[in-house]
């Protein structure tokens, strides 16, 4: 049985007018994890009050995962679900499979999204900022070249 590739939701603007950030990092670096959350929160406050977090890998979230010791306690297992408030500002989860509906307009952060595939979340206008945390070096890189004006956040 083969499987279907599924293609990442579609969620956003065109890049011209996106500012991009992203943190000088790989792997589970939890500092690096807390500042783009920092960042997230800080930007999302300034909008709507609402923001979302993209990932690649699905056990980034969740009970045990690496952004449970980064989140308040709790929070991760309810952005698993779906969202979570966090000081006062609805944070949606976008992964392969989850496209928020109730996500209307705001930052996005993008945990580990391979960079090939974020092209695909550039087009119903609705990321007014991008924070991208890769996971491997040639991760960072694909994204730098592509993207040259982002500016770093971590260190």
């Amino acid at each position: 049985m083969t499987r279907k590739s599924i293609p990442m939701p579609r969620i956003s603007v065109s890049q011209n007018y996106v500012q991009e950030y992203y943190t000088d990092s790989h792997g589970a670096d939890p500092d690096a994890h807390r500042r783009a959350l920092s960042v997230l929160l800080d930007l999302a406050s300034k909008h709507q009050r609402e923001c979302a977090i993209a990932v690649g890998i699905r056990t980034v979230i969740g009970p045990n995962s690496v952004l449970d010791n980064v989140l308040p306690e709790g929070a991760a297992g309810s952005l698993s679900r779906g969202a979570v408030q966090l000081n006062e500002i609805m944070v949606h989860l976008i992964t392969k499979r989850i496209t928020p509906t109730k996500f209307g307009r705001g930052p996005v952060l993008a945990l580990y999204v391979d960079p090939k595939h974020l092209g695909s979340f550039f087009e119903e206008g609705r990321i007014t900022e991008l924070i991208y945390v890769p996971w491997t070096d040639a991760q960072r890189e694909r994204f730098l070249s592509s993207r040259p004006e982002a500016k770093a956040i971590y260190p």
